[in-house]
């Protein structure tokens, strides 16, 4: 396992939402979600991913 330096500071990384292409529904009841395909960007299409309808709620 990789060991950095204390005075290294690790931070997430996150990424611009260009737009949201489609959405799904996915479980029932209490257990549905929704998830969305989004277009990052300054990336591709290839690049596009499925993202939880949580992990883009401070984005909105």
């Amino acid at each position: 396992r990789l060991r950095l330096p204390d005075t290294w500071r690790v931070h997430p990384v996150e990424w611009e939402v260009e737009s949201i292409l489609n959405h799904k529904n996915t479980g029932r009841g209490r257990q549905a979600h929704r998830t969305y395909l989004v277009k990052w960007k300054g990336f591709t299409h290839a690049d596009n991913s499925w993202e939880p309808e949580s992990s883009l709620k401070d984005h909105a």
